[in-house]
Parts: structure tokens; sequence; C-alpha cells
């Protein structure tokens, strides 16, 4: 397989930090690169009503979310390695699955909380979902139990 770019779905949580760790650590030994790619959870809202702006417009939605994807990736160490950022709008699972068929990777890593019962079925889980509906191979790395689910 010629293609070894390694796509690491990020919310920029401890729990996807340790998934990129991983994922560079992967591409480090494939001599590939990695893609984070990071989902704005549906469409950002723009104004309210009687031109009243209750959110920033989408742009500046988008924007704050590249930069905070910048730094998230500056935090890391990816010396040799190179890395490329994506965001993109729309439900994480559904997102991630988009990106794999457009541009399909070598492989995806994916980071997890390990949520069973209750938890998992009130939180749900992108992991599942692209586990069940991934074109390519994807790898679910458990965090931590010291790991958070946001930041």
């Amino acid at each position: 397989m010629s293609n070894t770019e390694i796509l690491v779905p990020v919310d920029f949580s401890d729990c996807s930090r340790v998934a990129a760790e991983h994922g560079l650590r992967l591409a480090d030994q494939l001599g590939g690169s990695v893609t984070l790619l990071h989902a704005l959870c549906g469409d950002p809202p723009t104004v309210a009503p009687i031109d009243y702006v209750a959110f920033p417009p989408e742009t500046e939605v988008v924007e704050k979310a590249n930069r905070e994807l910048a730094e998230f990736t500056t935090s890391l160490e990816s010396e040799g390695v190179d890395v490329a950022q994506v965001v993109v709008t729309g439900y994480p699972a559904t997102a991630i699955l988009d990106r794999i068929k457009a541009n399909p990777p070598r492989m995806v890593v994916m980071g997890t909380l390990g949520r069973t019962g209750l938890a998992r079925l009130v939180m749900g889980s992108q992991a599942v979902e692209v586990v069940r509906r991934s074109e390519v191979p994807v790898l679910v790395v458990r965090a931590p139990e010291t790991a958070s689910a946001k930041p």
C-alpha cells in the first residue's frame, strides 16, 4: 500500500492527544504523514433575529477551530513527521467517514474513553460508529483513566 497517511480525529481532549501521539509514532515508523481532523459539530450558529449577533459568524468559528488545531499540533512532538490539519463541519463520525471516503488514508487512529453501559448509551461513541462503517482499518486507543473527555 503506497498511501502512508494516518488520519487522526481530534477534539482537543486528553483522549485525542493520546491517539495523536500513537498516530505520530506509527507514521514515523511507516515513513508516513498524519492528518489531524477536527469536526465542528453541526452547523455553526450565525445570527439571531432582529440583527442581534448571538454567536460569531461561521468564518470566526472555523478560524477559531483552526487556531486551536494549530496550537494542538504545535504541542505534539511531531519531529520528522509531516502533519496536516483539517477542520470540517458536521457530526464527528459522519465527517470522519466522509473524509475516509473522499481521501482514503492508510488507517485511522482514534481515542476512546472506554465508556460502557449507560454512559456509552447516553454519550454515544464516535469511535464505535467509525469502526463499524470505515472502509480502512481503525485503531482505537483507550486513554488512561486520568484522561478527560473535554479539555
